[in-house]
């Protein structure tokens, strides 16, 4: 590590040492791992399942479809045909602290959806407790 820092402008060094001397909450960095691992996994299920059905493009909207499924409690969204979010789903994303009405949260969705589908992605998995993210993980196993 001291050959990295020697290496390193001063100004980079002694930002990143600023947090070596602050704890971080054992909680967060236990929930960063998890998202990490669970997303990776996530992508592994799906390409490969996507892959035998000789459509290996289509892993990442499925992905995508399933979790904002699974976020809303197994409801589809579509309000037109009788879905809509649940209070499970706006509870989920209540979690955001900018998040503070359901009005937010739609006004949110519907900036989300219309990007980067993996944005949209790490969002939801992200939003989702390392429990969660398991659950989820089953599910799409047994499906």
């Amino acid at each position: 590590m001291n050959a990295f820092f020697k290496r390193c402008p001063f100004e980079i060094t002694s930002y990143i040492m600023q947090y070596t001397y602050i704890p971080q909450n054992k909680i967060l960095l236990n929930d960063i791992v998890n998202f990490t691992e669970k997303k990776q996994e996530l992508y592994k299920l799906f390409l490969d399942y996507w892959i035998l059905h000789n459509e290996p493009e289509e892993y990442i909207n499925w992905l995508s479809n399933d979790i904002t499924l699974y976020t809303n409690n197994f409801r589809h969204t579509g309000e037109l045909y009788g879905g809509g979010y649940t209070d499970i789903f706006y509870d989920r994303f209540f979690r955001n602290p900018f998040l503070k009405s359901k009005e937010n949260v739609k006004k949110y969705i519907g900036k989300l959806s219309g990007s980067n589908v993996k944005k949209e992605i790490n969002i939801y998995l992200g939003l989702l407790t390392p429990t969660e993210r398991q659950e989820f993980i089953n599910w799409s196993n047994r499906n």
